[in-house]
């Protein structure tokens, strides 16, 4: 399992939500981020949980927290990191952990049932690993791929699907490129996606999902963050949680693993 910006502790979006709004108090600040880090926490455990539960062993490989030198380091959320040098670390980082996966465990991991899944940036990373496939081993390459609203960022090469891989997307995907940035100012991740899909070959397969944004299988917090949600000036993400798309992608999930 491989995580958006926020990593599995969610300190990258505590940091990326420390932006007052116009009258907003120090406290609202607060209790904001931690319901939002809160929600994705849950996410992941959820996912942990039910994988767990159908005899799969689940490693999380969370890239914000080991580097101690660089743009990606704990407390630094992804708005402050280039895509160009993010995704191609990330890849590596995913590499180095399937390959102290299948060392740690030789006997109580299959060789060829190693899957990853990736979310947002951690998407991303799994793209930018077939793009530079050739450089990873045997033991640092994952069998099968899901990934959830990957980074298709237009600065990736152009990378063939080098395992079974599925891509769930909504088909509204957008991304500002900065903090409260304008409806103008947005990373269209869904016209992007559908763009690299059709030339990365038959190992791929996209299901996209009507009317539905960035990080739509992310729970709502307990809290309204915004009421303006889903507009694209979000401060963060343009995304909404979307039940029936989340639903139909854990099956599919739960499918593409078997």
């Amino acid at each position: 399992m491989l995580p958006g910006c926020d990593g599995f502790d969610a300190k990258g979006y505590d940091e990326s939500l420390n932006i007052p709004r116009e009258g907003e108090c120090e406290a609202d600040l607060k209790a904001r981020a931690k319901a939002y880090t809160a929600a994705l926490i849950r996410s992941y455990e959820r996912d942990a949980r039910d994988h767990l539960a159908r005899g799969l062993a689940v490693m999380k490989v969370d890239y914000t927290k080991p580097s101690t030198s660089g743009p990606v380091h704990e407390k630094t959320n992804c708005q402050d990191v280039t895509q160009k040098w993010a995704l191609p670390n990330v890849a590596k980082r995913l590499g180095h952990a399937i390959a102290l996966l299948r060392s740690r465990y030789p006997k109580r991991v299959a060789r060829n049932h190693v899957y990853v899944i990736g979310s947002s940036l951690g998407g991303g990373g799994i793209l930018s690993m077939f793009e530079q496939w050739e450089t990873f081993t045997e033991d640092q390459r994952p069998n099968r791929a899901v990934l959830y609203f990957p980074a298709c960022k237009t600065d990736l090469k152009p990378w063939q699907a080098k395992v079974p891989t599925l891509v769930l997307m909504g088909s509204k995907d957008n991304v500002p490129v900065g903090p409260s940035s304008s409806p103008e100012k947005v990373q269209p991740l869904a016209p992007e996606c559908r763009r690299q899909v059709a030339s990365a070959g038959a190992n791929v397969i996209l299901q996209e999902y009507p009317e539905t944004y960035h990080a739509f299988s992310v729970p709502g917090p307990a809290v309204q963050i915004d009421a303006r949600i889903p507009l694209v000036n979000y401060e963060f993400v343009a995304y909404r949680r979307n039940d029936q798309a989340a639903a139909a992608a854990a099956k599919a999930t739960r499918e593409a693993l078997k």
